[in-house]
């Protein structure tokens, strides 16, 4: 389709053109709001002062100017780009009628042509880990480092003992877990967008039903769609959407993404135990709830672009269009951008090496933290001084988050997960033994140590073995396994606290864990993709 023509006006003899390169577009149906407003506008046009070409976000003066004016992307006002694709304007600016303007706009309505244009300067994927990373911040609602600063208001204020309430929390983790894969096909299917907006919204109104638990069964429902909304979908949208922007600096992407998660676990643990020391949990969960519907779901709409190929960049900004052989700086990484399906994903070793890889910390972590408030209060110490443990951890990880994603660019990620469990190992053997501030200080250090690396590695393996096209569909089951971790970790703790009043024999089992993925793991390096296919 022609981008744009000039018809010359009455009574003239020459055909003037202000045209812009053609463009390819891509059809499809249009919010009926966009629609809507497309038609106003371009009704409007006809209203314009002679020598005004509407373009983009801006009436420009003079046909010359608009010739060079690029479209860039849907975000910009959508309607606005489609009138320039689709009216026809003569010598002056002017559209060429009122029938021609109407029409126009009830095409906006039923279609959204998004040209591939020449490539912007500024590579939008940098702003696209802004917004993942922002999206990995607002995920700590649904997160145990926040959610377990909440759990002795309902044990001392409802009455409810604690293995009821860890319980409900590990079942409802499980329900989730097997939700999961719905929304990685959703993601495959519909986009990033769309679904940056949903989520948001729908845990925000999870946290304003946990502002009213007074049941256990209410508690058991809000448990359940904060840990599908919280842990499992916003955790899941970030980590698919970044990797789809970048190739050879995936590590180092991801590694800025991975900071709005770090910064979250420093951030909500102090500030939740606060609002509860001050105005009660009731107003804690409303100031998260209302923090979403206002920060998280509008700059979701507005930011947040599927691929770099619909506003027609490449990953990574590359300019030379080089293979993705070409991509990986350091011969010890491997990165595919070939089509793995989940089938062929499920179908070789290292699959399920890495799914074990991913419940295990899921599990051990999720168990500690659940219940951290009440190991450091058996030792001695107030819930201030767990929570000051949680952000000691996240302190630690936030800069060394940035080298585990300059050493996974440059290694192999088994061998990252190998040394990981290890470190992780060292940690809970700190936190068993340890009776002073000092140690138990060391184990958040350690702790977030492991946190940083096994982030990074985990977010650069899974689009670095099985390629992009399939992501939500495979991290979907990968973020079912680790939320079913996550599930059997904080049962097992709280039992082990009412039979034995501590935390004790717990931990030694739990040893046991790292110790084995950390040998599995050498075990997994990447696949190669499937010949027949």
């Amino acid at each position: 389709m022609q981008a744009e023509k000039s018809v010359a006006a009455a009574g003239h003899s020459t055909l003037h053109s202000c045209a812009v390169p053609e463009a390819p577009t891509r059809w499809t149906l249009l919010d009926p709001l966009e629609g809507s407003i497309g038609m106003v506008v371009s009704i409007a046009c006809v209203c314009l002062p002679p020598g005004y070409f509407v373009s983009g976000r801006f009436s420009l003066p003079n046909p010359e100017i608009a010739r060079q004016t690029d479209i860039q992307d849907r975000s910009q006002l959508t309607f606005l780009c489609n009138l320039r694709s689709i009216l026809w304007y003569n010598h002056a600016g002017y559209p060429c009628s009122i029938c021609q303007s109407i029409a126009g706009g009830l095409l906006v309505i039923f279609s959204n042509p998004q040209p591939v244009t020449k490539q912007r300067k500024f590579f939008y994927g940098w702003v696209i880990i802004g917004i993942s990373a922002l999206g990995l911040f607002f995920s700590s609602p649904g997160q145990t480092f926040s959610v377990s600063i909440f759990i002795n208001s309902y044990v001392d204020g409802l009455g409810w003992s604690r293995s009821l309430v860890s319980g409900y929390y590990s079942f409802a983790t499980l329900l989730a877990g097997f939700a999961l894969p719905m929304v990685g096909r959703m993601i495959d299917r519909r986009g990033h967008r769309k679904l940056f907006v949903l989520i948001p919204c729908l845990l925000g109104l999870a946290c304003l039903w946990m502002s009213f638990v007074s049941h256990p069964l209410m508690l058991f429902i809000g448990f359940f769609f904060l840990r599908l909304l919280g842990q499992g979908s916003m955790s899941l949208l970030p980590s698919t959407l970044v990797p789809q922007w970048f190739l050879k600096n995936r590590g180092k992407a991801l590694s800025l993404m991975a900071v709005g998660s770090v910064v979250g676990s420093a951030f909500f643990p102090p500030v939740n135990d606060w609002l509860i020391q001050r105005f009660g949990a009731h107003v804690g969960w409303m100031v998260l709830g209302f923090s979403l519907f206002i920060i998280m779901a509008p700059l979701g709409w507005f930011l947040v672009k599927d691929k770099p190929e619909d506003i027609g960049q490449k990953p990574d900004g590359n300019h030379s269009g080089s293979p993705v052989s070409e991509f990986a700086r350091h011969p010890k990484v491997s990165i595919s951008d070939d089509p793995w399906t989940l089938r062929q994903a499920m179908a070789t070793r290292a699959f399920w090496i890495m799914i074990f890889c991913m419940v295990v910390p899921s599990m051990v972590n999720t168990g500690i933290t659940f219940h951290i408030v009440s190991m450091i209060q058996t030792q001695g110490f107030s819930s201030s001084f767990a929570a000051m443990i949680l952000s000691v951890t996240a302190i630690v990880q936030f800069p060394l988050t940035f080298v585990a994603g300059y050493i996974v660019d440059r290694s192999r990620v088994h061998h990252i997960k190998a040394w990981g469990f290890l470190i992780l190992l060292l940690a809970m053997i700190l936190l068993l033994w340890g009776r002073s501030n000092g140690v138990l200080l060391l184990y958040a250090a350690l702790h977030g140590v492991f946190c940083a690396f096994d982030s990074v590695s985990t977010n650069v393996m899974w689009p670095n073995y099985y390629g992009r096209k399939y992501q939500g569909s495979i991290r979907g089951i990968a973020m079912t396994a680790m939320v079913i971790g996550s599930a059997l970790g904080p049962l097992p703790f709280g039992y082990a606290f009412d039979r034995f009043h501590g935390y004790h024999e717990i931990l030694l089992i739990m040893m046991l864990f790292p110790m084995l993925a950390s040998g599995l793991a050498l075990f997994a390096p990447a696949p190669k993709y499937p010949s027949h296919s």
